[in-house]
C-alpha cells in the first residue's frame, strides 16, 4: 500500500519550495518598497537643493554685490557707514556659504547612479571644492552593495563629520575609510583639527552633529564611536552590519 502524499518525498519537497517561493517574494517585494521609498526621498531632496539654489543663493549673490556697490558709492568721509557696510557684506558671504553647504548636503543622488566606494569619492571630490581641506578615501575588504537606508546613513554620517572637522576642527586633513568584512561595513573620518573634550552629559557647543551621527548609525542597526582630545584631532567610526 502507497503511503499518503502528504508523507511522501515529493510533498515535503513541495512544501519547502513553495515556502521558500513566498520568503523571496516578501522579501522582494519589500525592497522594491524600500527603494521605491530611496528614490522619492532623494527626488525631494534633489528639488529642495534646487529650490535653495535657483532662489536664495541666487538672491544672496545679488544682494552680496549690491552691498559692495554701494560701499564703494561711499564718501571717504563715511569710513564709519562703509566699514558697517562691509562687515555686513561678509555676513552674507558667510550665509551663501552655509547655504552651499546644505545644498550639498540634501544632494545624494549619487548613490542611484554609483555604488557607495564612488559615492564616497565622489562626495570628497564635491567636498573638496567647498571647504578648504585635503580629503581622501580608503577602502578595504571587498566591496558590496548594502540596502540603500544604510548606504544613505553612511554618507550623511561621513558628510557632518566632514563639515565638523573643517567648521568647527579647522581641519587641513580628513582620512575617511571603509572596511568591508564579512558581516559588516565600518566607516572611519579621522582628522588633524584642533580637537576638543569629550563630554558625555550635553553636547558641546557646535557638537549637535555628533548626536545626529549617532542616532544615524543606531537606525540601521549599527555601532557610533569617537575619539578626541585637545591638539590631537578627531576619530570618528561607525560599524554597520551588512
Amino acid at each position: 500500500m502507497l503511503p499518503p502524499f502528504y508523507r511522501t518525498y515529493w510533498f515535503y519537497a513541495l512544501c519547502a519550495a513553495s515556502t521558500a517561493l513566498l520568503v523571496w517574494t516578501a522579501w522582494w517585494l519589500r525592497l522594491r518598497s524600500v527603494r521605491n521609498e530611496f528614490a522619492l526621498v532623494i527626488a525631494e531632496r534633489s528639488r529642495v537643493s534646487r529650490d535653495i539654489h535657483d532662489t536664495l543663493l541666487q538672491s544672496l549673490g545679488a544682494f552680496t554685490l549690491q552691498l559692495e556697490v554701494v560701499a564703494r558709492q561711499l564718501d571717504p568721509s563715511q569710513s564709519s557707514a562703509r566699514e558697517k557696510l562691509q562687515y555686513l557684506r561678509k555676513q552674507v558671504s558667510q550665509c551663501v556659504v552655509e547655504a552651499r553647504r546644505s545644498v550639498w548636503e540634501l544632494r545624494s543622488p549619487r548613490l542611484e547612479a554609483h555604488d557607495l566606494v564612488e559615492a564616497f569619492r565622489h562626495m570628497a571630490e564635491d567636498a573638496m571644492a567647498l571647504v578648504p581641506a585635503k580629503i581622501r578615501v580608503t577602502v578595504s575588504g571587498r566591496p558590496r552593495r548594502c540596502a540603500p537606508r544604510v548606504e544613505e546613513q553612511l554618507l550623511r554620517i561621513a558628510q557632518e563629520a566632514i563639515s565638523n572637522a573643517v567648521r568647527h576642527g579647522e581641519a587641513t586633513e580628513i582620512d575617511v575609510t571603509l572596511e568591508y568584512s564579512r558581516r559588516h561595513v565600518s566607516l572611519g573620518i579621522a582628522d588633524n583639527g584642533r580637537g576638543f573634550v569629550l563630554d558625555d552629559r550635553a553636547p558641546a557647543a557646535g557638537h549637535w552633529g555628533l548626536k545626529n551621527m549617532r542616532e544615524r548609525a543606531v537606525e540601521v542597526g549599527g555601532r557610533f564611536g569617537v575619539t578626541s582630545g585637545p591638539g590631537t584631532g578627531t576619530t570618528i567610526q561607525a560599524v554597520v552590519p551588512l
